[in-house]
């Protein structure tokens, strides 16, 4: 058997591959779907007029000759692209593996075809053109080439632009949901600074925050701050707040130095702190009226508020030459300004006593040297003329028009209460320390001549057409509330003469805050807080409360109480207010006791000195203090009585150093020491006869002075019910504003019920009763009892009936009415006594088309050819964007106008 040759050549491939067959398949379904989409673009495209009939198979298409030429370029277009780009050419195929189908070269042929037709329309412009089959079929060619590329780049374009809309608009969501945030952070941050105020890091967090944040913000908080300070500077209780604004107006002016308003706000805030940054102050209103828009039409506003700082700054200086220093020369050139600007005569109807009495009181003190100047004289006579009602601030007099009566040689007047000397005729407590001087119980002075004054020269006259009587419930001696005054001191005195919370000086510290003369809860009940602020005559009222009322029930239930002089009364007045009214009987007061129990012993000083003596220690250690205190209450008590001034005990109305019953004198005393003022029933003056005061008699009109005297008497009587025993009537009783827009609810709507607390509030101070602190209780009485009654009135709520307030005046025990009969002339007649007036007018529209449903505010005074009143809402005048109404003003001419002819009056 033959051997195989095992060179034997090998076996031929077959000539055709099975690649190539699959190639050529592949290519022919790919074609043939491009013939079948030119078949579908010819029957679209009816303007092409050449055709081409193909047949596959059964298969007849009919193709226009142009796109035949498109799909054939395109086709091998796409092929030479995958071929010389790709390196490769792929076949359709779909695995599990892999995501989605691979169409391989027939897609590159579809693709190459869309390519080819794009090309073709941007090559040749128009479908119709009669191009040549050549150009036709290298457009398609050239576009089937690039087909790939450019739908690539289109796709990825459209993706992009898709994608960056997208990623803008969420972008911006996202900016304006931040800038939100941002904005109530921020006034979270300020509100709560201006509240309670911020720790360290949260305040460096809000300063930052505002001097980056955007208009809108910086005015939210701008706003919120000024209204915060407004408020701070008018009300006692929110006074805390001004220190508070102070670094946000900071931040606010670093973020925009150009802005007037945010300097101005600073310069007021810290003119109003605590204590004030008076030169500060005055810079930071000087930078804002540089700023400010020469052609404003509030072009006075800024010399207003820096008048008042340099008036308080002047108060620094002392009295020789004040009016030649550069301070009073600024402050006569923006009084000035506000005269030309706006009218300086109109400053006191249309501010609070926080503007118009600094001013009236420094043309006060200054106008002797203002008047050599006419312009200073027109100041003079325009300012102190236009002070409202309430605020009597009477001219200084001239000296030389004085009729002087010589003294004779070593005359003396000698102080019977405690008292000033003063520089100008108007209450001690109106006046700086400069220009006054405390005079203790029993201080002589020696004087070389003196004058009398009549009525028209004092502060202290009654208006005419309302006979008033002071009030006098009760006695208290003088010289009691002068020891507790001496001991107790007035603490915590800061520049203005006003004082401030401090701790207690015992153990206790600051979880019993004092203030004044030691006093720790006010009369309302409501305890003293750190940081509050009063004036030095309200701490006398709170003494003298005190006194009237806690100590004088207590000591009255001694037996012999009545046997006791004012002297002895007023020693243990001052015992009691150390030690506690409750003393007598008490454990540990055994020897205080023995005391008050042994009439017969009360000429024993030296005994009585011993017993007040035992009562010296705290906490088991002798105090000097009291050791001093106890000795000068047994030297009072055992002193005798050499004029008995019982002070009068209005508790809603003190004043501890009575300067209401007579007139002022004045006196040149001897060794070089000055003229002063003094209140002539302060002194034992020689040329005076003391006699006690007779007993008021009752309130009887004049009939000649009024429109419908029977009326107004009737009202006088029905007041006079509501009187206390032994209490007369005294009308001259300053009204309180209270304002609707701080109502707890309702502001728009509750200017009824804000108008007649205000009457309310009135009625209870001027029979005795203690007044009201806001609106809100009243309010809030009206509400919860009548509010499901009188529901039906959805669009102006409760507050809008009549009987509503009716009742709710009722249930504080005042019987009133609510009067439809329009009689005007009455409400001039009960203006004119002193009794305000709730009335109602309609608000809105012009004065001779007048509209809306109705306003109520109350009328407090005439003046002139206009009615003052305290509006609950704001001015009238200013169509209410001014928001204080106090001392508000409208014509006769205008209230008759809008008058709707209703009133309130007290009913039997």
């Amino acid at each position: 058997m033959a051997k195989k040759n095992s060179n034997q050549a090998k076996s031929e491939p077959p000539i055709i591959s099975s690649l190539t067959i699959n190639f050529v398949f592949q290519f022919l379904i790919g074609l043939g779907l491009a013939l079948i989409l030119a078949h579908v673009l010819s029957g679209i495209e009816q303007n092409l007029s050449s055709y081409t009939l193909i047949g596959l198979g059964p298969l007849k298409l009919t193709i226009n000759s142009l796109v035949l030429n498109l799909v054939i370029g395109g086709s091998l277009g796409g092929l030479l692209y995958s071929m010389l780009v790709d390196q490769v050419l792929e076949f359709p195929r779909f695995t599990k593996n892999e995501p989605g189908l691979k169409l391989g070269i027939i897609g590159d042929i579809i693709t190459g075809v869309a390519g080819a037709i794009i090309a073709y329309f941007v090559i040749t412009r128009s479908p119709n053109s009669q191009n040549s089959v050549i150009l036709t079929f290298v457009a398609a060619l050239v576009g089937g080439y690039g087909g790939k590329t450019l739908l690539e780049a289109v796709l990825k374009r459209f993706i992009t632009q898709v994608q960056t809309v997208n990623l803008q608009e969420v972008l911006e969501k996202k900016q304006e949901l931040a800038r939100k945030q941002q904005v109530k952070d921020i006034q979270r941050l300020a509100n709560q600074q201006i509240k309670k105020g911020l720790e360290s890091w949260e305040l460096s967090e809000l300063t930052t925050n505002l001097q980056k944040g955007d208009k809108i913000v910086k005015d939210r908080v701008f706003a919120a701050a000024r209204e915060a300070r407004r408020l701070g500077a008018r009300v006692k209780a929110y006074s805390d707040r001004i220190n508070r604004t102070i670094p946000i107006f900071e931040s606010l002016v670093k973020s925009d130095p150009t802005d007037d308003r945010y300097q101005a706000q600073l310069g007021c805030a810290l003119r109003d702190a605590l204590p004030p940054d008076l030169d500060q102050a005055i810079d930071k209103l000087t930078e804002a009226i540089d700023l400010r828009q020469p052609t404003s039409d509030d072009n006075w506003h800024y010399e207003l508020d820096r008048a008042v700082a340099l008036i308080d700054k002047s108060e620094t200086e002392s009295d020789a030459d004040r009016q030649y220093s550069s301070l009073a020369q600024r402050i006569f050139a923006d009084l000035k300004t506000i005269d030309k600007n706006h009218g300086l005569n109109r400053i006191a109807l249309e501010f609070d006593e926080g503007k118009k009495v600094p001013i009236a009181t420094w043309l006060t003190n200054n106008q002797a040297w203002l008047k050599n100047n006419p312009e200073g004289s027109q100041l003079v006579k325009k300012g102190l003329n236009a002070i409202p009602l309430d605020q009597p601030i009477i001219p200084s007099i001239n000296i030389d028009d004085f009729q002087w009566e010589n003294a004779p040689e070593n005359s003396t007047i000698k102080a019977i209460t405690a008292t000033y000397l003063k520089k100008q005729p108007i209450q001690s407590s109106e006046l700086p320390k400069n220009q006054k001087k405390f005079m203790p119980v029993g201080e002589e002075c020696k004087f070389l001549r003196y004058a009398k004054l009549n009525a028209a020269e004092t502060d202290n006259q009654q208006p005419q057409n309302t006979p008033i009587t002071p009030l006098q419930t009760s006695t208290i001696p003088q010289s009691g509330l002068d020891v507790i005054k001496r001991f107790e001191g007035y603490h915590k005195e800061l520049a203005d003469g006003r004082a401030q919370a401090y701790p207690d000086p015992g153990p206790k510290g600051w979880n019993l805050p004092t203030i004044g003369y030691g006093t720790t809860k006010y009369p309302d009940g409501q305890s003293v807080k750190r940081g509050d602020i009063i004036t030095h005559q309200e701490a006398e009222q709170y003494l003298l409360h005190y006194v009237d009322k806690k100590c004088r029930k207590a000591l009255e239930k001694i037996p012999t109480w009545s046997q006791m002089n004012d002297n002895q009364r007023g020693a243990l007045y001052s015992f009691a207010y150390n030690l506690g009214e409750h003393f007598y009987q008490g454990n540990g007061f055994q020897s205080i006791t023995r005391v008050c129990d042994s009439p017969e012993r009360w000429n024993d000083q030296t005994w009585i000195e011993q017993q007040f003596g035992k009562y010296v220690k705290a906490d088991g250690k002798t105090l000097p203090g009291l050791v001093t205190r106890r000795k000068a209450e047994a030297q009072l008590f055992c002193a005798p009585v050499t004029s008995n001034t019982p002070i009068k005990s209005n508790t809603n109305n003190l004043s501890p150093v009575s300067e209401v019953t007579s007139a002022h004198c004045v006196v040149e005393l001897d060794y070089g020491q000055g003229t002063w003022y003094i209140w002539s029933n302060h002194w034992d003056l020689p040329w005076v006869k003391q006699t006690q005061p007779k007993d008021k008699e009752k309130i009887v009109l004049s009939p000649g002075k009024y429109n419908n005297p029977k009326a107004v008497q009737r009202q006088i009587d029905r007041i006079s019910k509501y009187l206390p025993a032994g209490q007369v009537l005294d009308l001259d009783v300053k009204t309180k504003y209270f304002s609707q827009r701080d109502n707890y609810r309702d502001k728009d709507r509750t200017c009824n019920s804000s108008s007649n607390a205000m009457y309310l509030d009135w009625l209870r101070r001027v029979t005795g009763k203690p007044g009201l602190d806001n609106d809100n209780e009243y309010l809030k009485k009206v509400y919860t009892k009548h509010g499901s009654k009188y529901h039906l009135n959805r669009r102006f709520g409760v507050d809008a009936h009549h009987n509503v307030q009716t009742w709710a005046l009722e249930q504080y025990g005042f019987k009133t009415q609510w009067m439809t009969d329009r009689d005007l002339p009455f409400i001039k007649d009960l203006i004119a006594i002193g009794f305000p007036v709730v009335v109602n007018i309609r608000h809105r529209g012009s004065i001779s088309n007048p509209t809306g449903n109705g306003h109520v505010l109350m009328l407090i005074g005439r003046k002139d050819n206009y009615w003052i009143a305290h509006d609950p809402y704001g001015t009238l005048k200013s169509n209410y964007r001014d928001r204080n109404g106090k001392y508000s003003q409208i014509s006769e001419h205008e209230f008759k106008k809008r008058w709707q002819g209703c009133y309130r009056t007290l009913r039997d």
